[in-house]
């Protein structure tokens, strides 16, 4: 959204818990995963997905990057949550480029209810609608949380192309999740589902495309707090445990399955209020990603509450995995991918 390009991207998804770098290149049949590298964050440096330290970020991504071993040097990141607000506006058809950014700057001061001069508006033609209309997808985020992204990759010695929004990227990654449905997308409607450490973003998509998504501040970090008080643990081993699916049992019984209990009824909450929740009935697929689809028994919660088959997402089923990667532990945390391999999906013409 904010800044168009087309190239070879690094996508960079900059979360509360961890930064995850993915490089991919396009084949002829599919995609290559180049490079990915998935880097942990101490506490406080990144706050409900807000750089707190641009310093100490800006070297994480440093030490990613060199890892990464890419010849690339130009990223798409993300912004999300409670940091972007998004509306859909019609304006009048046939307007020059000048006059439509003009009407759209207008319509978001007036639809948004912000000054401008606070914020980085951005906006993007739909399509057609009703009449002489046009659909323009207005988008807003405050400009020193788009600074602190640009100063992180700068510092990093890198070059920021594009700032995204998380729901975008996700519904960018259906080639990956398209794998998992028996049918083409066409006609078809899928929950795609990611729960992230803050927050759970319900994207309802129809023929591929998003036709509604809704946020909600809840997320793996209530898991980890819990499991904190409660275990006597090291932040540190809860996180290893939860990837590795080794908690023992009785802090699945006391935090972990109340948790997936609740993000559930979340998430159907959300699919009830969102737009295109018409199609909601309908829907083909609910598929789950982020860190959080990696819970044992949170996709049997979502199909509990839903009554609808969950899977969790595998979007590195099928693509070739460059042979210097872990193969199993990528494919094992694939679900925790899907926003940065949107990101890079971005440098196609897709």
């Amino acid at each position: 959204m904010f800044g168009k390009d087309k190239q070879t991207l690094l996508g960079l998804d900059i979360g509360s818990f961890s930064i995850k770098l993915v490089e991919l290149s396009r084949l002829s049949r599919g995609y290559r995963l180049q490079s990915c590298v998935i880097e942990p964050l101490a506490p406080g440096l990144v706050v409900d997905k807000q750089i707190q330290d641009v310093d100490a970020v800006a070297a994480v991504i440093r030490r990613m990057t060199k890892a990464a071993n890419s010849r690339h040097s130009h990223v798409v990141t993300a912004i999300g949550g409670d940091n972007i607000i998004t509306r859909v506006v019609t304006l009048p058809l046939g307007l020059s480029e000048l006059e439509l950014e003009e009407q759209a700057m207008l319509e978001a001061e007036q639809s948004l209810g912000i000054k401008l001069d606070a914020v980085n508006v951005d906006f993007e033609v739909l399509g057609p609608t009703q009449g002489d209309r046009i659909n323009v997808l207005l988008a807003a985020t405050r400009k020193d949380y788009i600074d602190s992204h640009l100063m992180a990759v700068q510092l990093a010695g890198l070059t920021l192309k594009i700032v995204d929004i998380e729901a975008f990227a996700l519904e960018n990654a259906s080639p990956f999740y398209a794998r998992q449905m028996p049918e083409p997308l066409v006609g078809k409607t899928v929950a795609l589902i990611d729960l992230g450490h803050t927050t759970i973003t319900v994207n309802l998509l129809h023929n591929g495309k998003s036709v509604g998504h809704q946020s909600q501040r809840f997320g793996c970090q209530q898991l980890h707090e819990s499991l904190l008080q409660q275990s006597g643990m090291t932040s540190a081993d809860i996180q290893h445990h939860l990837q590795q699916g080794s908690l023992p049992e009785q802090y699945q019984k006391q935090c972990v399955q109340p948790f997936c209990d609740t993000a559930a009824s979340y998430i159907s909450r959300l699919l009830q209020v969102m737009p295109g929740n018409g199609l909601v009935p309908e829907l083909d697929r609910v598929i789950l990603s982020g860190g959080g689809a990696l819970l044992n028994g949170i996709s049997h919660s979502v199909e509990a509450v839903l009554q609808h088959q969950v899977l969790v997402a595998m979007p590195l089923e099928g693509v070739d995995i460059n042979p210097r990667l872990s193969q199993s532990r990528l494919r094992r945390h694939g679900a925790s991918l899907m926003v940065a391999l949107g990101l890079a999906m971005r440098g196609f013409d897709v």
